[in-house]
Order: C-alpha cells, then structure tokens, then sequence
C-alpha cells in the first residue's frame, strides 16, 4: 500500500499549515512534511518568479524532502504536503496525487503576514514591510497563484475555517 500524497499549496500566510495541521489530527493514519522546515541549496531568488517562472520553481533542489516521503510511503494512508508550489517543481511534481490550491485573497494574507510575523515590531518595521509588500510581494505573490493555481486539482477557497476546509478535503478523498 501507498499514501495517496496531497499538496497544499498558496502564497505566503494563506493558511496552508494551519490546514495541514488540521488535516493530519483528522485522517487517523496521515503525516506531513512542511516545505519550510527545510533548508535548499541553490534557493531560488523570488524576483526570477517574474523573469523565469519555471526556472523559479525547478531551481528548488527537494532531495531530502523527497527521501523523507519515500520512507514515508508504505506507513501511511495519507501524506499531506504543506507544500507552495505544487506540481510546479518536476522533481517533486512526479510524486505528488493531489494539489489543493489555497486561494485566499491578499488583504487577508498580508494582515495574517502582519500579524504573525511581526507582532513584537516596531512601527518603522511593518511600514518597510507594506512598502515592500506592495512594490515587491504582491506582485510575486500574482504571478505564483496564477501559475500554481491554474494547475492544482482543486481549488479551496481561502477565507472558509479549517473545518470547513477538511471537511470538503474528506468528501474530495473519499
């Protein structure tokens, strides 16, 4: 037996580990692997997103990520992946059965981004951030959800709380 391997996918604080979270307290036999709990050699600069987007996304070396689901495999029934890009990255794309795109809106993700990452900061700190948002990010994080998105197999909306969200996830896998 082999775990059906589902990508949660989105931009930046648009809620992909609290559903993966969710996901695996859920599915009885289910683990997950977080993309940002890795370090990759040769990480791409966000900017060639724009340039080069395929470029952006196979220059992501997944190796260990991608050992760490092989050993996985025959363990579980399910393995959720919070995992961005999809089936973006060909090296990763192969072992992937699902991708379930977050769409949630970018007022949203900028106000989570806001509230998570810079809770204790200064005033000067979050207007650099807006500033940065707006001149650099969003146009970033455009580019990825108009390419990630138009692959993924199903589409979640955003803004619906994660138990909403696993629910329509159990009726998509069973």
């Amino acid at each position: 037996m082999s775990a059906e391997v589902i990508a949660i996918s989105g931009v930046t604080a648009g809620g992909k580990t609290t559903l993966v979270n969710q996901l695996v307290k859920e599915f009885p036999s289910a683990c997950a692997f977080y993309f940002d709990h890795y370090e990759f050699e040769n990480a791409p600069d966000m900017k060639d997103i724009l340039n080069k987007p395929a470029d952006y996304f196979n220059a992501y070396r997944l190796d260990r990520m991608i050992n760490n689901l092989k050993e996985a495999q025959d363990k579980y029934d399910y393995i959720f992946l919070d995992y961005p890009i999809g089936y973006e990255n060909k090296q990763m794309g192969m072992y992937i059965d699902k991708v379930i795109y977050i769409k949630t809106p970018l007022d949203i993700t900028f106000a989570r981004y806001l509230l998570r990452d810079f809770a204790n900061s200064s005033g000067n700190d979050i207007l650099k951030w807006a500033k940065c948002y707006l001149e650099e990010a969003r146009p970033l994080f455009i580019t990825h959800e108009e390419i990630v998105s138009k692959h993924a197999d199903y589409i979640m909306d955003g803004t619906l709380e994660a138990v909403k969200q696993v629910a329509k996830i159990k009726q998509l896998l069973t």
